[in-house]
């Protein structure tokens, strides 16, 4: 049943068991529990998630850290292990009411999503783990990833644009690859007649923003990774556009 939900067939379903498989009911059964593989899964979520938003989205070192932080988290992993209804399928021996005290049912959920992944690589290769992940959960953790900061960067980029220069920036579709349904568009943005900056997105718009943004960071604008916003009043740039006609 999980396996179906999870669209993978284990060829080595004592895996899959152990995966599944708390501490409590191990120690309690004499089984291999799961806190090696969960060891295991946390490594290889964290290159998978990192991987796809550094393909899909052209923010600093810094920036991605930050950003990255809550996306590898227990709670983000949590609500993805829930999808899978891990709670459902969890070989324990605590009790009910020992689940919900202190958020050690979140806790158990998403480390047994970890060990799930981590016994899917132990069963095939990191290539078919992360198509699993993306198969899952790709289109979700984009879309979370961008709606995670409701900052817009373009209105600071604006009014700096207008304040130094009395002209509005222009945005530019420089591309669109891949398929309808998993699209990455691409433009650049250019502030005083200078293209400043690229960004990436699943749209057009996301694109334009993740290009003010950029152009926010590279400017020395010195804003935090899109979590705090940026004041028009900081908007002093060490690399300015120089003034055109």
């Amino acid at each position: 049943m999980f396996e179906s939900l999870l669209r993978y067939r284990f060829k080595n379903k004592g895996l899959l068991l152990e995966a599944l498989t708390h501490k409590s009911f191990a120690l309690d059964k004499g089984l291999p529990h799961n806190e090696r593989l969960e060891f295991l899964g946390d490594s290889v979520l964290q290159l998978i998630i990192t991987t796809l938003i550094y393909n899909h989205y052209s923010l600093d070192e810094g920036a991605m850290t930050q950003k990255r932080s809550y996306f590898v988290s227990r709670d983000y992993f949590q609500i993805l292990g829930s999808e899978l209804r891990l709670s459902e399928f969890l070989l324990t021996s605590l009790p009910k009411k020992h689940h919900s005290r202190n958020n050690v049912n979140s806790r158990i959920v998403s480390n047994t999503f970890e060990a799930v992944f981590g016994a899917v690589l132990q069963d095939s290769s990191f290539a078919t783990t992360k198509k699993l992940f993306c198969t899952h959960f790709g289109t979700r953790l984009l879309v979370d990833f961008e709606s995670h900061s409701s900052y817009d960067y373009k209105k600071s980029v604006q009014e700096y644009s207008l304040k130094e220069y009395s002209r509005l920036p222009e945005y530019k579709l420089i591309s669109r690859r891949g398929p309808d349904h998993a699209c990455v568009f691409e433009s650049s943005l250019s502030v005083g007649g200078e293209v400043v900056s690229r960004g990436k997105g699943s749209s057009i718009k996301r694109s334009e923003q993740d290009a003010a943004l950029s152009a926010l960071q590279s400017m020395g604008m010195g804003i935090d990774m899109g979590i705090i916003p940026v004041s028009s009043s900081s908007l002093k740039s060490r690399k300015k556009p120089r003034r055109g006609g």
